[in-house]
């Protein structure tokens, strides 16, 4: 520990974290903890944007890679026409244009909070013409209230990480 002259401090001694070896460990273990809590947080960022980039891609295969015998098999709709197949081939890179979004946004800090929104944006715009459907048409099979409801657990989780990207870069 360095001397301090009396005379320059009025008297007083000003002790620093380095003075103290168990105040310097303190804070360094402080900080340690607050980056892994950060670090933490952007890994189950990251992942959350990977399982719903990766997952709409079966689902974009589905709608437009074959709509004749995916949308039959699926769903029991016939798509024989040139325009509904064309429909379904836009829907299926409207997905995929999406998907790369989210994927993109897992691995550039730049993006993720833009990925984030537009995940929120497209899970919960899905989720609610689904419900408009379900009160105007009736409940449909199981599956699609299945898909609705994670369809709102994953557009809130998306506005919540968001909220906490956001606070975190504050």
């Amino acid at each position: 520990m360095a001397a301090i002259d009396p005379k320059q401090t009025d008297g007083h001694r000003i002790l620093t974290p380095t003075d103290v070896p168990e105040a310097r460990v303190d804070l360094r273990s402080n900080g340690c903890l607050r980056r892994l809590s950060y670090m933490n947080e952007a890994k189950t960022v990251r992942v959350f944007l990977l399982v719903c980039g990766v997952g709409l891609i079966p689902i974009a295969l589905g709608y437009g890679a074959v709509p004749s015998a995916t949308m039959k098999a699926l769903y029991g709709i016939t798509v024989n026409e040139l325009g509904q197949t064309h429909i379904m081939r836009v829907i299926m890179f409207l997905y995929f244009g999406m998907a790369s979004l989210w994927l993109v946004g897992a691995f550039k800090p730049g993006v993720t909070g833009s990925a984030l929104i537009a995940c929120g944006v497209f899970m919960l715009s899905i989720a609610a013409g689904r419900l408009s459907s379900f009160a105007v048409d009736g409940i449909p099979h199981w599956y699609f209230v299945a898909f609705t409801i994670v369809e709102i657990i994953c557009g809130s989780l998306a506005i919540f990480f968001y909220r906490k990207v956001q606070s975190a870069g504050t």
